[in-house]
């Protein structure tokens, strides 16, 4: 017995229709997608936010990166003016310019250190030391200024100060170490250092007043906080502070 196929229900005839629909479907879908139109998102504008009836704008705002300085080179000094051994030094700490009171203490030393192959000549000169008391007091009224290593024998005040300032200039002198740099650069000059001698005869606060250069005035500081204890001035039997102002001349010899 031969089976047949129900015409009723063979799709074999509509075989050509159903290609043509799915042709015409695909081509319907390839058209469409290439009229697709894609537009760039828009960044939003800046929001306003409304707090409590304040109204605050958050802008859109562009991160400058940080700018970078360079700190200025100090330039080197184009000229040197060498001071000749025999000639006296013009140039003077003015204190007419400087506030002082009643209490102001003037020493009669400078300290001049002359550098060269030979030993180290150091020559008094005029110079000023300034006393500085926690209480104002009158110098004239101070019963005992500071006594300096070397001159606890001596008694009164003139002795004293005398010999304060021959140690405090030997003490420099031996050991200033004029650098190799400032040496061979030719630097010279004035330094003014200042400095306190605390009740406990320790030295505080040194600082340069006046320098020369970076070099000459470290060693100078260098040198002033490396003094000694020193028995500090007295008052009526009671310690108190004092703060000298030195100058300190610093020559290249010929």
């Amino acid at each position: 017995m031969i089976n047949k196929k129900n015409p009723k229900i063979d799709l074999e005839k509509y075989r050509v229709h159903f290609f043509l629909i799915g042709l015409a479907l695909s081509l319907l879908a390839v058209i469409y997608v290439f009229n697709i139109r894609f537009y760039d998102e828009e960044l939003e504008p800046p929001k306003t936010i409304i707090i409590d009836g304040d109204e605050i704008v958050i802008p859109i705002t562009k991160r400058e990166p940080p700018k970078t300085s360079s700190a200025p080179i100090k330039d080197l000094p184009s000229q040197l003016d060498i001071i000749d051994d025999n000639v006296q030094v013009a140039e003077e700490l003015d204190m007419s310019t400087t506030e002082t009171d009643e209490n102001e203490f003037i020493s009669d030393k400078d300290i001049r250190y002359v550098e060269g192959d030979g030993p180290i000549e150091i020559i008094g000169e005029e110079a000023e030391v300034l006393e500085e008391l926690e209480d104002p007091i009158p110098f004239a009224l101070v019963e005992s200024v500071p006594v300096f290593p070397g001159c606890e024998n001596l008694k009164n005040n003139e002795a004293r100060k005398d010999c304060f300032q021959k140690k405090l200039l030997e003490f420099v002198g031996a050991n200033f170490i004029y650098s190799e740099t400032a040496r061979q650069l030719k630097i010279q000059g004035r330094v003014i250092v200042q400095f306190v001698i605390e009740k406990n005869g320790r030295i505080s606060n040194a600082q340069v007043l006046r320098g020369v250069d970076p070099w000459l005035d470290d060693e100078a500081i260098r040198v002033i906080k490396a003094l000694p204890y020193i028995k500090p001035a007295s008052q009526r039997g009671k310690d108190v502070r004092m703060s000298f102002v030195v100058p300190i001349t610093l020559k290249l010899a010929e």
